[in-house]
């Protein structure tokens, strides 16, 4: 009985302990306290938005004014001799939901210098045929579906 339920709990606990994988969307941060701070170069979830106090004790909400889109933590009055340190826990929003797209590439747009004499595009000379489905099929006769039931 031994030899099947020491294996049994040694799998239970590398199967528990498997599921502690770290969330990397998730961030904790120890800062010096000044009056404006830059928490992240990422937008912050409003959801998941924590400051406690250097010994653990959580900050008043009314206290602080956070800037959730630019990450910008700074206090409503000059509170930073109250403590020297603040621990901020977080959950920023993934890369690709902040990451900036456009449909040019802004570094290899040129400024513009008024001479529209010298501007030249490439240009394809090619003939360029249509394209016709079928095309040289010859059919005679007729194409019949049907159904049938029974």
């Amino acid at each position: 009985m031994r030899t099947i339920i020491l294996p049994f709990f040694l799998l239970f606990a590398c199967y528990a302990t498997a599921q502690d994988i770290p969330d990397p969307d998730f961030r904790e941060k120890r800062l010096a306290a000044h009056d404006t701070m830059v928490l992240d170069s990422v937008s912050i979830n409003s959801s998941f938005f924590e400051v406690f106090l250097k010994n653990g004790h959580p900050l008043d909400s009314t206290a602080y004014d956070i800037d959730y889109g630019n990450a910008v933590f700074s206090f409503r009055e000059s509170k930073t001799a109250l403590t020297d340190t603040l621990i901020f826990k977080y959950r920023v929003y993934p890369q690709f939901l902040t990451q900036r797209y456009f449909l040019f590439d802004r570094d290899k747009i040129v400024e513009s210098t008024g001479n529209a004499q010298k501007a030249y595009a490439l240009s394809n000379d090619r003939d360029v045929r249509d394209f016709t489905p079928f095309e040289g099929l010859q059919t005679s006769g007729s194409i019949v579906r049907g159904i049938t039931v029974g």
